[in-house]
């Protein structure tokens, strides 16, 4: 079986008796510019409060985002 990984691909030996079903995703669009979804999503969070909001209720000094 052959999985999608980065820009390639790799390859898994699967026998037929392991495999009970294979799910396929739709494809998605790619991004013409991720900066400025990432930034939008940052400001307009889905049930949250925005990164800024965030910050500045805890008056943190520091931040990490992953």
């Amino acid at each position: 079986m052959e999985l999608k990984y980065g820009k390639g691909s790799v390859s898994l030996p699967l026998e037929g008796k392991n495999v009970i079903r294979i799910l396929h995703s739709k494809e998605k669009e790619v991004l013409s510019n991720p900066e400025h979804k990432l930034k939008r999503l940052l400001k307009n969070p889905i049930d949250s409060l925005s990164l800024r909001e965030l910050i500045l209720q805890k008056k943190a000094q520091n931040i990490l985002v992953i």
